[in-house]
């Protein structure tokens, strides 16, 4: 019965509202009339894009009509992404690094109010496609938590309390009341959040991103997108599973992050085993990321327990790697791109592992799936294809690239399923 795929990732989200505090109660002083902004994004930024000068002079618009007194009935808010303002250099407005609520404060900037309503991502640590299930948040620890790129976890929690009650705000028993500290997980770096005059200023809200356990690493994850896409056209439901870091095969895993062997691999996948003999799926496919650590042992225990649950195996090989952050060196080289190639003799890293696993997949009968024609050719695997930039850091691969491999991808899938 065709049905069931299970590429072994889903995702979930969930917005959680603090309580309600409006800051369009708030009225300008008596006697004093508020002038108009300009509307055209030119006079501050002379380069800016059509696109960008129409949302500007859509959200000028409304704070003038507002000056006017003309009800709108429009509150402008603004989303948050803290990981990104702390630690990626190459996002937003500017190349470096910013203070965490530099976007909160990009409405005032432009209207001269703060944004009504915020939105925080609470996702996974930066450059981090899962939680790592097993290990305590930092926000559910003893705060600080000192965890390298996971600061930004702390400074959401709070910069949320602070929009809500006010920065700074009294002493009231809550974390940094007056939105400063010194990171000691960024090598002691000042932190200030913005200020907002000491009292409520709007709606707060979170987006919790939490992949589901499941089987493969972050390299079976990052085809969440195109595997949907996949079984939507072709009327099957699947259920794309990933742990970042864990690996299917069986073998002992250190994780640098938190300096130790990663024991929770083994629970996981154990409970994944157990999962996919449980419910015996019609396709499993399996993709993870290759490590030289990795052994022909550890491969065949995994296919073994597979084999066992009688659905039909597929192996897609691991994708090339670009061997640096891609959107840096994009960024770094904007009138070349082929800066940021790599011959594919560097990408396709550990052929000899490669080689294994591909072997190993095909003795238990597992139909293999080679992705290398989909990044390279002529011997160079680009930063670029087409018109979509290929990987979002110096590991995965963009769901935008990602879909664009459809239709190399949805043939061998059809075909794989109509041979049930």
């Amino acid at each position: 019965m065709r049905g069931r795929v299970q590429l072994i990732g889903a995702g979930m989200s969930a917005a959680v509202l603090a309580p309600l505090a409006w800051w369009a109660t708030r009225h300008e002083t008596a006697g004093q009339e508020p002038g108009e902004v300009p509307t055209d994004l030119r006079d501050r930024d002379p380069k800016a894009t059509p696109a960008a000068r129409n949302v500007y002079a859509l959200v000028t618009g409304l704070e003038n009509r507002a000056r006017r007194g003309e009800a709108s009935r429009t509150v402008i808010g603004q989303h948050v992404e803290l990981q990104n303002e702390r630690y990626n250099v190459a996002y937003g407005d500017y190349r470096g690094l910013k203070q965490p609520g530099y976007y909160y404060k990009k409405a005032q900037d432009i209207t001269g109010r703060l944004p009504g309503f915020v939105e925080l991502d609470l996702g996974p640590g930066y450059g981090r496609p899962g939680w790592a299930v097993g290990e305590s948040r930092s926000y559910s620890r003893a705060w600080p938590g000192c965890r390298r790129l996971w600061g930004y976890a702390e400074d959401a929690v709070d910069l949320a309390v602070g929009v809500w009650a006010g920065l700074p705000r009294a002493a009231d028993g809550s974390y940094r009341p007056s939105g400063t500290h010194t990171d000691c997980g960024a090598g002691g770096a000042e932190i200030s959040l913005p200020h907002n005059g000491g009292a409520p200023a709007g709606i707060v809200g979170f987006s919790f991103h939490q992949p589901y356990p499941g089987f493969g690493d972050s390299h079976a994850w990052q085809w969440m997108d195109l595997y949907d896409a996949i079984g939507k056209d072709l009327g099957v439901r699947i259920t794309v599973m990933s742990k970042a870091g864990c690996s299917p095969q069986v073998y002992r895993i250190l994780n640098p992050e938190v300096n130790r062997e990663y024991r929770e691999c083994d629970s996981w996948r154990e409970s994944v085993f157990a999962a996919l003999t449980k419910s015996k799926p019609d396709v499993i496919v399996v993709a993870d990321r290759v490590r030289q650590e990795a052994g022909r042992a550890g491969a065949v225990a995994a296919w073994k327990v597979l084999q066992k649950t009688g659905s039909q195996l597929v192996y897609m090989t691991d994708t090339p790697q670009p061997g640096q952050n891609v959107p840096d060196c994009l960024a770094t080289h904007l009138d070349n791109a082929t800066a940021c190639n790599r011959p594919d003799w560097q990408a396709l890293e550990y052929t000899d592992f490669r080689a294994m696993e591909k072997d190993v997949a095909e003795k238990y009968g597992a139909k293999v799936i080679d992705t290398a024609d989909a990044f390279c050719a002529n011997g160079v695997c680009p930063s670029v294809i087409g018109d979509q930039v290929v990987y979002y850091e110096n590991s995965h691969v963009t769901a935008s690239y990602s879909k664009t491999v459809k239709p190399y991808m949805e043939p061998l899938v059809k075909q794989i399923l109509d041979a049930l």
